[in-house]
C-alpha cells in the first residue's frame, strides 16, 4: 500500500512511536503526541500550552468517556476518519467530539444521529441536542417527532422521556404546537 499522511500518522498512533503524553482511561493507558492533539482540538491545546496539570504532568485522566469512544476520538484526530457508526457509538462520540471542539467529527457523528432517528431514540437526540446547545440536532427531531406523531406520542420510551425530562418535553411539545399551526397557514 503506498504510504499516505492518513497512513502515515495513524501508524504513529497505533505504534506509539515518540508519544509524549498519556491519556488514561479507567487502568488503560493510551499514549498520544501533544503536537496532534493541539492540532486538532482548540480544548486540548488550551490545557497543553498552559501551565495546567496536564501539561505539567504529560498526563491526563478522562473519566467521563470509555475506552472505545477515546480510542475512536483519537482515530479520527489522527486519521480524520470516523470509521461505520452505529446510533449508540455515535451517540457517545458525539458527547466526546462537544466536549473537545472537534467540530468535523460533531458534525458526523450528528449525520449519523440523523439518519438513525427512530420512534425509540429520538428522546434521546432531543436530549443530547438540548445538552450540547445543537439546535440542528433538535430541529431534526422535532420535525421526526411530527412526521411520526402518533407513533412517537404512544412509545414507552416516549412516555419515559415526558417523566423523567418534563422540562424539555414541554418545550418540544411547543414547538411542535407552534410549526402544526405555521403549516395550517
Amino acid at each position: 500500500m503506498p504510504s499516505s499522511l492518513k497512513n502515515d500518522l495513524q501508524n504513529l498512533y497505533q505504534e506509539e512511536t515518540l508519544c509524549d503524553f498519556t491519556i488514561k482511561i479507567g487502568d488503560k493507558n493510551l499514549q498520544v503526541h501533544k503536537a496532534m492533539l493541539c492540532a486538532r482540538s482548540p480544548v486540548f491545546k488550551r490545557m497543553l500550552t498552559n501551565n495546567m496539570k496536564e501539561n505539567q504532568e504529560n498526563m491526563m485522566d478522562i473519566s467521563d468517556l470509555d475506552e472505545d469512544t477515546v480510542g475512536r476520538m483519537l482515530t479520527f484526530m489522527y486519521t480524520d476518519m470516523a470509521g461505520n457508526l452505529d446510533w449508540e457509538t455515535a451517540n457517545k462520540l458525539y458527547f466526546a467530539a462537544d466536549k473537545y471542539s472537534l467540530i468535523t467529527l460533531k458534525s458526523i457523528c450528528s449525520e449519523v444521529l440523523k439518519r438513525n432517528l427512530s420512534i425509540s431514540n429520538v428522546g434521546e437526540a432531543l436530549v443530547l441536542g438540548h445538552m450540547h446547545s445543537d439546535e440542528y440536532l433538535k430541529k431534526i427531531a422535532v420535525e421526526f417527532i411530527c412526521g411520526h406523531e402518533t407513533e412517537v406520542m404512544s412509545s414507552t420510551e416516549w412516555e419515559t422521556f415526558m417523566t423523567e425530562k418534563e422540562h424539555l418535553a414541554a418545550i418540544t411539545m411547543h414547538q411542535i404546537f407552534l410549526k402544526k399551526a405555521e403549516n395550517r397557514r
